[in-house]
Parts: structure tokens; C-alpha cells; sequence
């Protein structure tokens, strides 16, 4: 598009694209928020591209730096996260320009794969201009505490208190099938030992996120807007799961669950307890959006969650090298994905 000069970010840029963000979605993101995506970021320093008309700012493409699993192997990788264009330039080719220089940009820095969860209005020209692969819509399994907004604040302490003794009931009777004594911990911040069990729960994945303690300090402890709860299930002393949650008043979303050798009956004890947790707080359901080759779905099933497919939330990336990674990438058995691994939650 003539006229239009796209670039690499500058770190004068900050401004405009906060104003853009504005100008575009109709709300402030966050200064602090930016700058920890993209600044902070324990993976490296975003890949951001702008599309510049006259000294302003009308077009960015966002690739927060991130790390994906291939197969034990951590590479570089980059998640679309923040791509918006001036109103007044929608329905030109400055689209898709913008995302074609901001993928070439990517593969030229060595970058192996890029990835995101576009919404209804990027996926189009991600997918047609992008080189993107459509790998996976994600599923949701949702658990109802309650029912306020239906019955009222006093009928439902009363559902609640059912639904807590059947939750009793339940967790008890999974709790005498174990042999070995569980211990399940509440805190705020990442529990001891936590790599040794991420490093075992990767023998069980071909692809995803790399995660360690210093990504879940970045990503969890250290986030500016939010404040998350660690659960952490111990059989014996010894750390065999994580769940990570986000109390959103109105629900609780986990983000993560990483369990160290996909043990089904005590992840589904350990969701029991999750649930018995959060039985009497203000959300009136919990929620979980993943993706894999079918653990979470047997899971959360038999903890007695529903399950249906996520429309709004799909999984799309593209990988540039080495060659196996590019034959192995869009098939969706090969992935493991959880609401953690997006942007805005």
C-alpha cells in the first residue's frame, strides 16, 4: 500500500500503539500489562511490527516471544497476541501486508513457529496471508456451583450447601481408594519442586508450551492485572500436580493442570478437592478450555464437568523449522494446549 511505511517496533512507539489500542478496541489497555508482555517477558523482548502513514501509528502485529515443547526440545517461538489497524485504514491491503512483513520478520530473526488465538476478525487474513494452520478449537468443561442469578442469594447458599456434602461425599470416597496419603496445598506462590514435575509431564507431550518456574513466576506471580491460586496435590511429600486458578468473582478459571504421569484417578480426586474449594466462594461455575489427545476430556468428565466445543477460542500457528517440527505441527493429537497459554485471560 503506497504511502505506508511498515517497520520493526521502536521503543518510541510505546505511546502510539497505547493510543491505537484506544482508538481501536475502544478501551486503555494497561501500560504495565504491555511492557509485561513485551519488555518483562522471561522468553525475550516481543517481535513487534508497525504500519506508520506520516509519522503515526495506523497498524501493529504483537508476537509476544514464548518457548514451545517439541519432543523435550525448547524452541524459540513467538504467540500473536495484539494485532489491530486504524479504522479508517480497514479494507485496504494494509492488513495483510502488515501480517505478511510481521511473519517474514519472524522466520528471518530464526524463529521456529508462531502461534496465537486469533479472534473472528483477524482469523481470516492469518489463515489466507499468514501461512497459518488451523490445529485445534478448543474444548470448554464447565462445573455449576450455583445459581444466584436465577434464584437469588438465599436459594442458593442452600443448592451450594447440596452440592457441597454430595462434593464431600464424593471426595471421600475417591480418597479412601488411594492408598497412599494426599495432601492438597492452596498458595500464591509456585510450589517447591515444581520443574521436576513439568520436566517428568513432558514425556507425555509432543507439543506445547515450554513451561519451568521461571515461566509461571513471568507468566502467574508476576502478572500486573491479575492475581492466580496455586493448588498443589502431594501423594506421599512428593509433588504430582499443579492446577493454577484465576478467581473471576463470577467464575474460576483454571489455567493450568499438569499433572506429573497423567495419574486419571487422582486428577480426578484433585479436581474434587478443587471444586469442594471453591464451592462457597461468589462464581457460579468453574471453568476449564483445553486441548490434548483426550486426558483432560476422561478427567474432567468423570468430575463431573460438561463438555462442549469452545467455538470462539481456536488454536492456529505455523512452523518454519527444523522440518520435522513442520511435519508434526498441525496435527491437533500432537498438542497439548490450556487457557494459560493465551493472552487475556
Amino acid at each position: 500500500m503506497s504511502g505506508v511505511n511498515i517497520r520493526a517496533f521502536e521503543p518510541k512507539d510505546t505511546h502510539q500503539i497505547l493510543e491505537l489500542f484506544v482508538h481501536v478496541f475502544g478501551v486503555r489497555q494497561a501500560e504495565s500489562f504491555w511492557r509485561w508482555q513485551y519488555e518483562s517477558n522471561v522468553a525475550g523482548p516481543g517481535c513487534i511490527t508497525v504500519a506508520e502513514v506520516e509519522n503515526r501509528i495506523v497498524g501493529q502485529v504483537a508476537l509476544r516471544r514464548n518457548r514451545i515443547n517439541f519432543l523435550g526440545e525448547n524452541l524459540d517461538a513467538v504467540q500473536s497476541c495484539d494485532t489491530m489497524i486504524d479504522p479508517a485504514y480497514r479494507g485496504t491491503s494494509l492488513f495483510v501486508d502488515i501480517i505478511k512483513k510481521s511473519t517474514n520478520l519472524a522466520a528471518d530473526m530464526g524463529i521456529s513457529a508462531v502461534f496465537g488465538f486469533p479472534n473472528r476478525l483477524a482469523y481470516p487474513a492469518l489463515m489466507r496471508f499468514g501461512g497459518r494452520f488451523h490445529i485445534a478449537t478448543l474444548k470448554c468443561y464447565v462445573y455449576r456451583l450455583g445459581y444466584r442469578k436465577f434464584i437469588g442469594k438465599y436459594l442458593d447458599q442452600a443448592v451450594r450447601s447440596l452440592v457441597g456434602l454430595r462434593n464431600l461425599g464424593s471426595f471421600s470416597v475417591r480418597k479412601k481408594m488411594m492408598r497412599d496419603p494426599i495432601r492438597i496445598d492452596v498458595q500464591t506462590s509456585i510450589p517447591e519442586d515444581v520443574d521436576a514435575l513439568i520436566e517428568e509431564s513432558r514425556r507425555y507431550q509432543i507439543l506445547s508450551i515450554w513451561k519451568n518456574s521461571d515461566y509461571l513466576e513471568w507468566r502467574y506471580v508476576r502478572h500486573p492485572l491479575y492475581r492466580y491460586e496455586f493448588h498443589a496435590l502431594k501423594v506421599r511429600g512428593r509433588l504430582e500436580a499443579v492446577a493454577v486458578c484465576r478467581d473471576c468473582r463470577d467464575k474460576v478459571e483454571i489455567c493450568e493442570f499438569i499433572h506429573k504421569t497423567r495419574h486419571l484417578r487422582q486428577s480426578v480426586l484433585f479436581l474434587k478437592k478443587i471444586i469442594r474449594y471453591y464451592t462457597f466462594r461468589c462464581a457460579e461455575t468453574i471453568e476449564f478450555k483445553g486441548w490434548d489427545d483426550g486426558f483432560f476430556d476422561y478427567i474432567f468428565k468423570a468430575a463431573g464437568f460438561s463438555g462442549f466445543p469452545c467455538t470462539s477460542l481456536v488454536f492456529v500457528g505455523r512452523a518454519f523449522s527444523p522440518v520435522r517440527l513442520e511435519k508434526m505441527w498441525t496435527n491437533p493429537l500432537n498438542w497439548t494446549v490450556v487457557m494459560g497459554d493465551a493472552d487475556f485471560i
